[in-house]
């Protein structure tokens, strides 16, 4: 019995510690992605767990610290693994574009994302990866609104999305007189992303697993804001004066929303600006494990 309740308050105790160290940046929830590709493992460790007298709290108290060693620890051991120089390309449009508005879809199987200064091109890309296919970039162009989508796959003999060896470096610019409508779409990724030099539209980022570092800027009319992650942190910050809701669902997390000057309904936070704002910013949060925390600025 005894036995019993120290493994039940070892399991709170690493559960808190679990998501404190999410918090602070230190558990690198990207790193589960690992996890997840090797779930079999954690039924051999449940098995031995039972063979040597553990019960089923026990498992939970090895299954938790090592998710913690993993995120805290492993990702230094798993990238160190990897080795040779990176493949680097630029894209540019290959001719002046017409379009007055600009659709981007990022379609990587575990990216880091960043943003690069406006451009005087409709667009840039600047890709640095190993362990992956050549990217696959086109762009369609017309007089209402180009179309620019990137591709690329990890090689199929890479152990995970985000395992030993693959990288995929991504930083992006586009023109500040182009309206944006951006599309990010991973099994893991870690995303920082300063967008407020830019006019964007929406934005929609779906990872199974990642980090997302989310800088927004004036709106010039409605923006939305969709993101939906399995586990992972949101940080998200908007301008002062500018009527926000959020839309949240997370399993299990913390939402850092209330500072923010929003009220509480139901799965619903709104300021006081958005039902009468022009401008105004809508974000739609999904995610099953993780913090969210959106910052006035």
């Amino acid at each position: 019995m005894r036995a019993n309740r120290l493994a039940g308050g070892l399991v709170i105790l690493l559960i808190g510690l679990m998501f404190l160290l999410a918090n602070m940046g230190v558990l690198d929830l990207s790193v589960w992605a690992l996890v997840f590709r090797f779930w079999p493992v954690l039924l051999i460790v449940g098995g031995l767990t039972l063979l040597v007298g553990g019960g089923f709290r026990w498992f939970l108290v090895v299954l938790l610290a090592a998710v913690i060693a993993a995120g805290t620890f492993g990702g230094p051991v798993v990238w160190g693994w990897a080795t040779g120089p990176l493949t680097t390309e630029t894209f540019v449009p290959q001719a002046a574009t017409a379009a007055t508005a600009l659709e981007v879809e990022v379609d990587m199987s575990a990216p880091s994302l960043r943003v690069l200064p406006p451009t005087e091109e409709a667009y840039r890309l600047e890709l640095g990866y190993r362990a992956a296919r050549p990217p696959e970039v086109s762009y369609e162009d017309s007089a209402t609104t180009g179309k620019l989508s990137i591709r690329q796959e990890a090689h199929s003999n890479t152990v995970v999305p985000g395992g030993p060896g693959l990288r995929q470096n991504l930083a992006l610019g586009f023109s500040a007189a182009l309206p944006l409508d951006l599309l990010f779409d991973s099994g893991a990724s870690s995303a920082d992303l300063d967008l407020r030099q830019y006019q964007v539209r929406s934005l929609r980022y779906h990872a199974g697993a990642g980090h997302l570092k989310l800088r927004l800027g004036q709106p010039q009319g409605p923006m939305t804001v969709d993101a939906d992650t399995g586990a992972g942190n949101i940080e998200i910050w908007v301008p002062e004066g500018v009527g926000v809701r959020v839309v949240a669902s997370i399993g299990v997390g913390p939402k850092q929303l209330t500072g923010a000057g929003l009220h509480r309904s139901g799965d619903t936070w709104q300021d006081d600006r958005y039902e009468s704002a022009t401008d105004r910013i809508e974000i739609r949060v999904s995610a099953g494990v993780g913090r969210l925390a959106l910052t006035r600025y």
